[in-house]
Order: C-alpha cells, then sequence, then structure tokens
C-alpha cells in the first residue's frame, strides 16, 4: 500500500486536494439521494396543480409519485435537474483542485527543493552553500524559517569546519617546534657538534615537558568538552581559593617584574565549586595576564558578589585585546598575534580550558578591553546555590 502512496510534496498536495473533492461529491450525492424525495414533497407534493383537476397532488413520501404519471415526471425532471447541476460542479471542483493543487505544490517545493539541494551539497563538503532568501520571498513564512535557520546551521557547519582546519594546523605547529628542538639537539649529541653540558640536558628537559603539558591540556580539554570530567563540587571560600592561587604565580611576576595586587571584600558566601578546577581557571587567566602584561605592569585579582552569582576579575595593564579578536579569546589556539604570542611561550588553549571549567560549573567566562594597550579585563562568574 505504501508504495501506491506518492512519494513527491506536489503529487502528495494533488491527491489531498483530490481526495477532500470526491469526500465532499460523495457527501453532497449521498445527502441528495436521502433527501431529494422529502425535498420534493416539501416544495411540490402539496400544490395545486390547475388543470389537473384542481386535486392536491401528493408527492413521493405522499404516495403522489407512484400514482400520477404527471408527477412522476415532475419528480424525474427534477432529479434530472439537480443530477445534471451536480456532474459539471464536480468536474469544476475536480479541476480546481488540479490548478490550485499545481500552483500550492509549485510554492512549497520549489523552496524544499532547493533545501534539499543544498544540503546535499554541504554532505559533499560544500560548505558555502547558502540558500538565496531574497529568491524565496514570496515561500510561505514557515518555508522561510525552515531556510534561515538552515543558513545558520550551514554558517555554523562551515565555521567548526574552519576550526577543525585550524586545530590540526595549530596542533602540528605546536608539535613541531618543540620535536624540532628535541631532534636537533640529540643529533647535535649523537654526532658531536653539541657537548654533553646540563644546559643542553635542560634545553631538551624543557621542551619533553612542554610537548608534555600540551597532550595533558588537550586530554583535558577534550574530557571537559565530551563532560566525561566530572566535578567534585563543595564549598569554596573565595578569599581561600583567590590568595592560594596568587600564591602559587607570584614567584613568577615577581621574576618579570609585574605588580599583583588582591582585593577581596569580607562577607562573601563560599563558592559551590569543584577547588582543583577553580583554580586552574583562575591560574590560567593569571598566567595569560603574566604573558601579556610587560615589565613595571599591573595585575589586580578582585572578588565581588553581584546578584546570586560571585565574580572573580583579573585586570591587567597589558597590552589589551583589539574588539574584533574578543569573541574568539577563549577558542582553542586563537591568538591575536600568533608570532609575539608563540613566542612568549603560550599553548593557546588555557582559555578554551577556563571557559570549559566555568561551563561545568554553570557559569561563564568574559572578556573585556578598551583596545590595543588599554589593559584587559577577564572575570569568571560563579553562580550561587539557592
Amino acid at each position: 500500500m505504501r508504495k501506491l502512496i506518492p512519494r513527491t510534496f506536489f503529487w502528495r498536495l494533488l491527491l489531498a486536494f483530490m481526495l477532500v473533492i470526491l469526500i465532499s461529491a460523495a457527501a453532497l450525492i449521498l445527502t441528495l439521494e436521502t433527501n431529494l424525495p422529502r425535498l420534493f414533497d416539501m416544495h411540490f407534493g402539496m400544490m395545486d396543480m390547475t388543470g389537473m383537476g384542481g386535486m392536491p397532488m401528493m408527492g413521493p413520501q405522499g404516495g403522489g409519485r407512484g400514482g400520477g404519471s404527471a408527477l412522476s415526471d415532475l419528480y424525474a425532471a427534477f432529479r434530472a435537474a439537480v443530477e445534471g447541476a451536480l456532474v459539471p460542479a464536480t468536474g469544476v471542483a475536480l479541476a480546481a483542485a488540479v490548478i490550485l493543487s499545481a500552483w500550492m505544490g509549485r510554492r512549497f517545493s520549489q523552496p524544499v527543493q532547493r533545501l534539499t539541494d543544498s544540503s546535499r551539497r554541504i554532505a559533499a563538503g560544500h560548505y558555502n552553500e547558502r540558500l538565496p532568501l531574497e529568491e524565496m520571498a514570496d515561500a510561505p513564512e514557515e518555508i522561510l524559517e525552515m531556510a534561515f535557520s538552515f543558513n545558520r546551521m550551514a554558517e555554523q557547519i562551515a565555521r567548526t569546519e574552519t576550526l577543525r582546519r585550524a586545530l590540526i594546523a595549530d596542533v602540528a605547529h605546536e608539535l613541531r617546534t618543540p620535536l624540532t628542538t628535541i631532534r636537533g639537539s640529540m643529533e647535535g649529541l649523537l654526532d658531536g657538534v653539541l657537548t654533553p653540558t646540563p644546559e643542553t640536558f635542560t634545553l631538551v628537559h624543557q621542551e619533553a615537558a612542554r610537548l608534555e603539558r600540551l597532550v595533558n591540556d588537550l586530554q583535558q580539554l577534550s574530557r571537559l568538552e565530551s563532560g566525561r570530567q566530572s566535578l567534585t563540587v563543595a564549598a569554596l571560600g573565595v578569599g581561600e581559593l583567590v590568595r592560594g592561587t596568587v600564591e602559587s604565580i607570584r614567584a613568577a611576576y615577581s621574576e618579570k617584574g609585574v605588580a599583583l595586587d588582591v582585593d577581596i571584600p569580607t562577607g562573601l558566601p563560599p563558592l559551590p565549586a569543584d577547588g582543583d578546577r577553580a583554580t586552574q581557571a583562575l591560574l590560567n587567566l593569571l598566567t595569560n595576564a603574566l604573558a601579556f602584561t610587560p615589565a613595571g605592569g599591573r595585575v589586580q585579582v578582585s572578588a565581588s558578589r553581584v546578584d546570586a552569582a560571585i565574580q572573580l576579575e583579573v585586570q591587567d595593564t597589558g597590552i589589551g585585546i583589539p574588539p574584533e579578536h574578543l569573541p574568539h579569546v577563549f577558542e582553542r589556539f586563537y591568538r591575536a598575534e600568533k608570532s609575539r604570542a608563540r613566542g612568549q611561550g603560550g599553548s593557546g588553549i588555557g582559555l578554551a580550558i577556563t571557559r570549559q571549567i566555568m561551563e561545568a560549573h554553570g557559569g561563564e567566562a568574559r572578556a573585556e578591553s578598551g583596545g590595543e594597550g588599554q589593559g584587559s579585563r577577564f572575570t569568571l562568574v560563579f553562580p550561587l546555590s539557592e
């Protein structure tokens, strides 16, 4: 039975219209056949027919239709007139159904067909495919909404594909740099070009440690993005979190000559957070601020309660972030200035990990900057429990 049903939108719409007309016609015929004698009696059966003896003629329900040839002839003519009007009316209705279904089918099926063709092209790898919304202006509102959603989906797919390719290239670059250093050093040692000094072994060890950190960061980011990184949430004091994290990196700040201040007001409620993950998120921000704040600059860590959340802010006087780069600073391997960032040793995924940690806590990470040379402010928003 399924094979007998047309599969295209046009033919299904045409079949639906024709079925409606046929069912309506069948219902009309059945109604007429049932009520025609009663209607005849109502209008003709009790008429005083002059020229027939002045006697009232009984219709079908009164027995007159079977008893008088004149009344029978009148009933037959009445029935033929009704049926004669019904048959062409049904034909006109069917023709109108075909024309209307053809018009509506074309109006609906053309944008749907465009959507189908575009989706096939995207599936084939043509990620720049878009539906021409201006050419579909006369389509129904639902079709236009579907086309708009399709274009948004296509843009997201294209963006994801671009990020995927960039991720592969960035990972390859990040792995190539330390591997090249390690290989060059080992070849120099094997060929006798380099002497086996502690400095040489320290360099190789540092590059190997850099590789290990990169692999660990990638593994952790993958777990966070897939939801496989579980959190151990407990009440965590804001002052304890901030001061403990600051002390772990204060030596690096002193070595570079960047001031590090802390401003934590009293009376803040504890955070419902995973202590290790929250510390890592804040430490990533402090490391990022140190990397992009020149010697003599200042970084301040502060905390405040805003509505039903605790906000931790890291404000620096560093190089700042251009406005066009702000929406992307939490993406993997994204750098506003790639050469300078690599020279400063960043892997480009610390802020991506921070964002994933905050999202796992039900919060968010934000970045603000007035532009180049005007510093930056990064904010961690931890929602409080009810």
